[in-house]
């Protein structure tokens, strides 16, 4: 019986040990994607008279390609708005 139990320890081990679920390493990637998302907003109110709220959103996306072992290009899109705000 404990030749079995310890049979089974060995296998459940060699199984699931650490390489069996490992991902790839960032060295092996050929495209790793790149996103960014900015948004702001502003508002002036004055004690007269009607209030004004502007709207910034920067958003970019790019992508890093990797040519060779020693060479890569990243290539970046960058979309940008900046005018009136959200309106309730």
């Amino acid at each position: 019986m404990k030749k079995v139990i310890i049979f089974l320890i060995v296998l459940t081990v060699l199984f699931f040990n650490s390489d069996s679920f490992a991902t790839t390493g960032e060295g092996s990637k050929t495209f790793s994607p790149y996103f960014d998302m900015t948004l702001s907003e502003g508002a002036f109110i004055p004690s007269d008279g009607n209030f004004f709220s502007g709207g910034n959103i920067n958003t970019q996306v790019g992508l890093l390609t990797k040519v060779n072992p020693s060479n890569s290009i990243f290539g970046l899109y960058n979309l940008r708005y900046s005018g009136p705000g959200f309106q309730p």
